[in-house]
């Protein structure tokens, strides 16, 4: 705004200064020639105006008592609705217990889709798509639009599926905090193709307009009697990062990021460094975020043996 506020000041001056050299009305010619060169200056100003974007990516880490504090406050938030009957009901009239979200292929057939679109980092973004996601996608500003179909938590799935309500199956949970972009944030969340007003208040993936915890369940082996994947879709899932798989790349928050892992085992939670670089269950973790994503459609996709 300020670029255009600039030049629009510029090309103001220059007609008032037409005007004072010559009363006549015709002159008009004279005047739009300095306009014309007020413009070319205005331009190689607003270049030297915008030289900064010409710099390199600068991205820096929030202090440890910032970090602590987003993360007291999902616990917080968690334990209430765990505990909070209306809550429990509010989440069960939604359709969403029971269920968890697998990444969706096509179509999710008769199962529930569920949109999540984050916010990302607006100046040079560097969240990205490489080869095969599904039908996630990123936008031409740099939000990451994840999509998934909700399927039964009562099944077994060789990989690591979003977790929203449901815990009971799995034995390994790792909570993700996105720190999103600061300024202006709106995540949003739709769920069926309509937006939900309060995002996804999950017991624990978290979606608000300004933060994001994403939970990310993964069970291990699987008994002879639990049916493998949802039933008559294909699906994708979080893998670990030596199987072939695709990539997304969620470009965090830039300034004083406040990204953090914690996994849940048991019951307990605990922290996870956010070392970058490092993985965890197929997500690779530090400023910014990128999830490696297997697809049932693929060859390379193998269920374990039991």
């Amino acid at each position: 705004m300020r670029n255009f506020n600039f030049l629009f000041m510029l090309c103001g001056m220059a007609v008032v200064s037409s005007c004072s050299e010559s009363n006549l009305l015709g002159d008009n010619e004279m005047a739009l020639m300095e306009m014309n060169q007020t413009y070319e200056l205005s331009e190689t100003n607003l270049k030297e105006l915008d030289d900064e974007d010409d710099g390199p990516k600068i991205e820096t880490i929030a202090d440890e008592a910032a970090i602590k504090e987003s993360m007291d406050s999902y616990i917080a938030e968690v334990m209430n609705r765990q505990s909070n009957a209306k809550e429990k009901v509010s989440r069960n009239a939604s359709g969403l217990m029971g269920l968890v979200g697998v990444f969706k292929v096509g179509s999710c057939g008769s199962y529930k889709e569920l949109e999540i679109k984050l916010d990302c980092e607006d100046r040079k973004s560097i969240s990205r798509i490489t080869g095969k996601v599904g039908d996630s996608s990123v936008d031409g500003s740099g939000n990451v639009s994840f999509r998934f179909c909700l399927t039964e938590a009562n099944r077994y799935y060789p990989g690591s599926v979003l977790l929203i309500d449901d815990y009971s199956y799995t034995s390994q949970a790792v909570l993700r905090h996105h720190d999103v972009e600061d300024k202006n944030p709106n995540n949003i969340v739709l769920i069926g193709g309509f937006e939900q007003v309060d995002r996804l208040p999950g017991k624990f993936t978290s979606v608000t307009k300004e933060d994001a915890v994403l939970a990310w369940g993964f069970q291990g082996g699987r008994s002879l009697d639990t049916p493998v994947g949802p039933a008559y879709i294909q699906y994708g899932l979080v893998v670990f990062s030596n199987m072939a798989c695709g990539r997304i790349l969620t470009d965090d928050e830039d300034k004083n990021n406040k990204n953090w892992v914690k996994v849940l085992e048991k019951g307990v939670y605990t922290d996870y460094p956010n070392r970058e670089g490092s993985e965890k269950n197929g997500i690779i973790l530090g400023g910014n975020t990128e999830y490696c994503i297997g697809l049932s459609t693929e060859h390379s996709f193998t269920y374990p043996r039991i």
